[in-house]
């Protein structure tokens, strides 16, 4: 299996797409922050596409399952969580200024937003980033 970085942040301040991710175990196991990054996972334009690539770039296997979004008809998405895998949260972020930055919004295909359990245990291990969520300092939500 590849290493894959705690978090592969965002290098501009503008908007992107962010998975929160979990591996191995959905509660004990680590968890990540995979940005919508050109560089890092070129040409992606969706939650599913972030996370397909980082599964398949992980050598771990998926399966599908029906999109939660109402409203816009049924589709086949990847599953929220498999065998060594879990997504707790989906949404976007921007840097609002050096080692700072903004978690907010959901997704759409999944009926999923970011995950404030997530941030917390990623702000533990990321110490050198200031987190917020929806403009707010996310000890204002611990």
């Amino acid at each position: 299996m590849k290493i894959l970085p705690r978090a592969n942040w965002p290098q501009t301040n503008v908007s992107v797409r962010v998975v929160q991710l979990v591996l191995g175990d959905s509660i004990h196991g680590d968890p990540y922050l995979i940005f919508e990054d050109p560089v890092y996972l070129p040409s992606i334009s969706t939650h599913d596409e972030i996370l397909g690539n980082t599964l398949k770039n992980l050598g771990i296997d998926y399966s599908m399952e029906e999109s939660l979004s109402p409203g816009r008809g049924s589709f086949q998405i990847l599953a929220r969580s498999g065998e060594g895998y879990s997504c707790l949260g989906m949404g976007f972020a921007n840097i609002l200024r050096e080692r700072s930055i903004n978690f907010q919004g959901h997704s759409i295909h999944y009926a999923l937003g970011v995950s404030i359990p997530h941030l917390v245990r990623m702000a533990g291990l990321e110490k050198d980033w200031k987190f917020f969520y929806s403009g707010s300092p996310l000890k204002s939500f611990i």
